[in-house]
């Protein structure tokens, strides 16, 4: 048990200092005119349930995207979803995927002491992250996102969101950093 913790411990470690990389990259960029959004892209003046809302859309877009485009090579279909730094999202989050052709679990079924692993079936997945969403205008966003393979696999990615008609969709993605 004391050397799962630790490997939690590694990849918690590795996914935090690609965020840091990724934050700062992120900041350091040009960002266009923001329209309607306040100065500091808070959404501030939106209805809190909309943007919970909208924000679980965007979320879900870019977990898709990552379905196909982390680590493809590998030809995995089970994904461990993570939100704001390490948390579990939803159930009713979740259900968004139950039509699709991959597993997906909370991050909190996953072992990571080698491999990630499902913890019940030992069946080897990719962590996929979703943390900062930041509001470009009403319409544009930039995530900060991350795919895991193991302690020693990870890909932080920032990824370009644009709204098209009552659907979200990545437009771009870039990898800011890796381990």
């Amino acid at each position: 048990m004391g050397r799962n913790r630790f490997h939690i411990v590694i990849v918690v470690l590795a996914m935090v200092a690609g965020a840091i990389v990724l934050t700062l990259s992120l900041h350091n960029r040009k960002q266009p005119p923001s329209g309607d959004v306040p100065k500091d892209g808070s959404m501030s003046a939106i209805d809190p349930s909309a943007k919970r809302l909208a924000e679980d859309d965007i979320a879900e877009s870019v977990f898709r995207y990552q379905f196909t485009q982390c680590f493809p090579e590998r030809k995995l279909s089970l994904f461990f979803l993570t939100r704001n730094y390490m948390e579990d999202p939803s159930d009713a989050f979740l259900q968004r995927f139950g039509g699709t052709s991959s597993a997906v679990k909370k991050f909190s079924s996953a072992d990571f002491s080698g491999a990630i692993e499902d913890k019940d079936s030992g069946k080897r997945g990719i962590l996929l992250g979703v943390r900062k969403i930041n509001w470009l205008d009403d319409s544009r966003v930039e995530v900060e996102g991350s795919c895991s393979l193991d302690r020693e696999n990870h890909l932080g990615y920032a990824y370009s969101v644009t709204r098209e008609g009552n659907r979200w969709v990545v437009k771009d993605s870039e990898i800011i950093s890796m381990t």
